[in-house]
């Protein structure tokens, strides 16, 4: 039975709305800067043996905190957490999720090097481009939320999801959190960035 999701579907709009007003009100000259200093001690930012793999310094690792590349993580996930084939066999099956070919090649698609540190993007995506992602993420997350029943929610994740045994209605929660963390993180560093 379907249960229809009306407020999570709310939910979601709003805290994508937050997320699109910071994305369209970003001064140009903000677009690449950082919302935090990342520390050469987060995970996956320096290779274990402490020797930095070429053209990785602590100023190059501050992409990693780009306002745009955030809202590209923010987004992919997004876009990653609402494919419900993810989480119904222990191993997705090739092919299961793909981002939209307007966006696909991007870092999150392949996030770790050889050596296990974070790749880092060849490239900066462009504000029509994420604004054009964003769109696609809301009418995927309101068809997919819209349509799922009491059996859906209650289905868990396989062993080798990033939140295995979660249920699907938990994995939605997570979704939510981490579009309201980091839409209200680009928001509130736009305020303060406005008032300095």
């Amino acid at each position: 039975m379907s249960v229809g999701n009306p407020l999570l579907v709310r939910e979601f709009d709003e805290a994508i709305d937050v997320l699109e007003a910071a994305l369209r009100k970003c001064p140009e000259a903000l677009w690449e800067a950082s919302l935090w200093k990342v520390e050469r001690t987060e995970p996956g930012m320096w290779p274990g043996n402490d020797e930095p793999e070429p053209g990785r310094t602590d100023e190059s690792i501050q992409v990693f905190s780009a306002l745009w590349k955030v809202a590209y993580h923010c987004l992919f996930y997004l876009d990653w957490y609402v494919t419900i084939e993810m989480m119904a066999t222990p191993i997705a099956p090739e092919g299961s999720f793909a981002t939209p070919e307007f966006i696909r090649g991007g870092v999150e698609e392949d996030p770790f090097n050889e050596i296990w540190t974070l790749k880092r993007p060849n490239h900066v995506y462009r504000r029509e481009l994420l604004l054009q992602y964003l769109e696609y993420g809301r009418a995927r997350a309101r068809r997919v939320i819209s349509s799922l029943t009491d059996d859906d929610l209650a289905k868990t994740c396989g062993p080798n999801h990033p939140h295995a045994s979660k249920t699907l209605e938990q994995l939605l929660q997570i979704n939510l959190a981490h579009l309201r963390e980091h839409g209200g993180q680009i928001r509130r560093f736009l305020a303060k960035s406005q008032h300095a």
